[in-house]
């Protein structure tokens, strides 16, 4: 049975048989994935999933349910599935489907070069990548981890108000990890990339920058613990800001599980920061034209220099406010009840460059990498304790790399001293953009 005639089915027999607001959403994808190890196909793994998520309205309750199975009898499988479960709540569901926006953005997610690679290609390239890689240096020892996945995703959100909306995307995204060792030392670097075009794909680049994050953290020195000015590279300040993104949601806000309830309108960061959620961010892997309730996307300013313009609502949240929403109801998958995401924050970029950071720096570290955020940071408080690999700097010049560092500060507190933004920005896979920041003195304690 077809995707969209079995969505179609569903809605018509929904409210033939009495249930209102009735809503499908549904989510497609399948990904092929290669890896390589000592230039020869190690693993190689295809996968398909998906289904439908339904919600309607009975009894006037609100129920839901989830298939994998488009077929026929789900139907009324869903149908009967939404009537028990809204008649066991206990809770009142004020949720209703959406009528839909005034205006979608016209918008090509889908990159057709991608539709002409295959295993072959994406096996070559990695065993390239791979010899590249060893041959860039003699301590570079052996290449851990190289791998490519090649993935298509769908989404559908069809409801009884007349709403259909369907979009499509796809993927290239490559993964190299490098092992160098010297005087008994061993260090590890990686690199991640997002393609568009495989033919475009400079793999000399992508190879050197795995094999220098590995070479370059060789002879770590010691360094005296104490509070440090601090240059948090793009990539580490991503991770950093990433970790801390759920701040941002008026739903913990309004749970009280935010330190920002409360602060729209207020300064909260340097004037130096200014934070768009961009919904179609050229490089991100969630772009997109509508939310999951189907509300249409737009770019947004969260942070203005410094000034916090607007928290991330669904319709539930900006309802309870008296607001409108701003496009941020997420589900993690078609299974998931909704809740709330921003798109893609871009840290504006500022006009200085990473190496001007460094030569204004009389005394201080870089970080370029930052470990155990998932445990080490209270996204509540804002406090964090985290692991971190880096540079000592001194007098405007790069010294050499330090022993592993632990930093520990406020995100919130920090935010107030950033004291400059570079124009160098990164994302990963993410939802934030940041080029790389320099931030006053914090704790940095040294093996």
């Amino acid at each position: 049975m077809e995707r969209i005639q079995f969505q179609q089915q569903l809605l018509k027999q929904a409210t033939a048989q009495g249930l209102s607001d009735a809503e499908v959403y549904a989510e497609f994808g399948s990904a092929i994935r290669i890896k390589v190890n000592d230039n020869k196909l190690d693993t190689y793994e295809t996968s398909e999933e998906g289904g439908v998520s339904f919600r309607a309205r009975y009894q006037e309750k609100m129920g839901y349910a989830y298939t994998e199975k488009i077929e026929q009898d789900s139907i009324q499988f869903l149908i009967e599935a939404v009537k028990k479960n809204a008649s066991i709540l206990e809770i009142e569901d004020t949720a209703t489907s959406f009528a839909g926006s005034e205006h979608y953005a016209k918008a090509n997610f889908y990159h057709a070069s991608l539709e002409q690679v295959t295993p072959p290609m994406m096996i070559e390239t990695l065993q390239r990548v791979e010899q590249q890689i060893l041959a860039i240096d003699t301590r570079i020892k052996r290449v851990s981890y190289c791998q490519m996945q090649l993935f298509t995703g769908e989404r559908h959100l069809l409801n009884a108000k007349g709403l259909e909306l369907h979009e499509k995307s796809n993927g290239l995204i490559i993964f190299a990890n490098a092992v160098a060792m010297a005087n008994g030392e061993t260090k590890t670097g990686g690199e991640v990339a997002i393609i568009e075009d495989l033919q475009a794909f400079t793999s000399e680049k992508f190879a050197e920058r795995v094999a220098m994050q590995a070479i370059t953290s060789l002879g770590g020195q010691s360094i005296p613990s104490a509070k440090y000015p601090v240059i948090m590279e793009n990539e580490a300040a991503t991770s950093l800001l990433n970790a801390f993104t759920g701040a941002f949601s008026a739903e913990e806000a309004q749970k009280g599980m935010s330190r920002l309830q409360g602060k729209v309108g207020q300064k909260i960061a340097t004037n130096k920061l200014t934070i768009i959620d961009n919904p179609r961010y050229p490089t991100s892997l969630n772009k997109t034209t509508f939310d999951a309730e189907g509300v249409a996307t737009q770019p947004l300013a969260i942070i203005k220099e410094g000034v916090l313009q607007t928290l991330l609502h669904n319709r539930r949240t900006a309802q309870e406010e008296g607001i409108e929403t701003t496009g941020h109801a997420f589900k993690p998958s078609y299974k998931g009840t909704i809740a709330i995401a921003p798109h893609m924050f871009v840290v504006e970029r500022g006009s200085a460059t990473k190496n001007q950071l460094i030569q204004g720096m009389t005394k201080g570290v870089m970080i370029t990498n930052l470990a155990g955020l998932h445990a080490g940071a209270n996204t509540i408080s804002g406090d964090f304790s985290v692991a971190a690999s880096g540079f000592y700097i001194e007098d405007g010049k790069i010294i050499g790399p330090t022993k592993q560092m632990t930093i520990a500060s406020n995100f919130f507190d920090m935010l107030n001293n950033i004291q400059e933004v570079a124009d160098d920005t990164y994302n990963g896979f993410g939802r934030v953009a940041s080029p790389s920041l320099q931030i006053a003195p914090i704790r940095v304690t040294v093996e």
